[in-house]
C-alpha cells in the first residue's frame, strides 16, 4: 500500500494499475497498485491522464513505485521517447518507492534511458515533495 494519499477534493483518475491526481503543491501524483503488468497501451493512457490533469501545463511527477512488479523493456521505452514527451513532459520526477523491484526499475531508467528532466530517486515522500516544489512552475501573473 502507497503512503501517498490524495489530497481532500483532489480529482483522482484511474489509471491502468493505479491512481492519479495532482496534489496541493502543483505536483503530480501517480502510484501503481501493483494490479497488472503495464503495457505500451497503459502507458499511452496514463500519459494522457498527466496531459489533462495538468491542464497541459508542465508539472513535476512524483511516481510511486513501491507496489510495482514489473515494467516490461518496450514501456520504458516508450515513457522515455519523444512521443511521449510530445504529449507530456513533465518539468521533473521523482520516483519513490521502498520496493526492491521498484529501485531496480527507477535506477534501470535513471541509468539505461537517459532521462530530459531532472529526475531522482526516493524513499521518503516528504523529501520528494520538498525536492519536486522547486520544479513547480511559478503562476504568470498579468
Amino acid at each position: 500500500m502507497s503512503i501517498l494519499q490524495p489530497p481532500a477534493g483532489a480529482q483522482i483518475e484511474k489509471s491502468p494499475g493505479g491512481l492519479i491526481w495532482v496534489d496541493d503543491n502543483r505536483i503530480i501524483v501517480a502510484v501503481d497498485t501493483g494490479e497488472l503488468e503495464h503495457t505500451v497501451e497503459h502507458a499511452k493512457i496514463v500519459v494522457e491522464i498527466f496531459r489533462r490533469l495538468s491542464g497541459n501545463t508542465p508539472l513535476p511527477l512524483l511516481a510511486d513505485f513501491t507496489n510495482l512488479r514489473t515494467v516490461r523493456r518496450e514501456v520504458r521505452e516508450y515513457y522515455s521517447s519523444e512521443e511521449c514527451q510530445r504529449i507530456y513532459k513533465a518539468t521533473a520526477v521523482g520516483m519513490m518507492t521502498r520496493s526492491v523491484i521498484g529501485r531496480m526499475v527507477a535506477n534501470f531508467i535513471m541509468g539505461i534511458h537517459s532521462p530530459q528532466v531532472p529526475t531522482k530517486l526516493f524513499t521518503d515522500p516528504d523529501a520528494a515533495v520538498g525536492w519536486l516544489k522547486a520544479y513547480v512552475p511559478q503562476e504568470q501573473f498579468v
